[in-house]
């Protein structure tokens, strides 16, 4: 009985623990995405253009947003 006690106690302080992190990585992703990304020396590479990064960028968007759409569409299919 104690020990069941002490384990749900424990076990509660872990989960607790878990969902601060997922929060805090849930907020903080995005971010170091987003600064890594344009924090890329582009220079050289395919599309560098002044607008390269935003433009390569946009299509990452649109293409997920299409795929997010294509997915509902079809979940029933799939």
């Amino acid at each position: 009985m104690v020990f069941s006690y002490y384990s749900s106690l424990n076990d509660k302080k872990h989960s607790k623990n878990l969902y601060i992190l997922t929060i805090i990585s849930a907020f903080f992703l995005p971010l170091n995405l987003i600064t890594g990304f344009f924090g890329m020396n582009t220079g050289d590479m395919f599309l560098s253009s002044p607008n390269g990064t935003v433009t390569v960028l946009a299509a990452i968007v649109c293409i997920a947003v299409l795929g997010v759409f294509w997915f509902v569409k079809n979940k029933d299919k799939v």
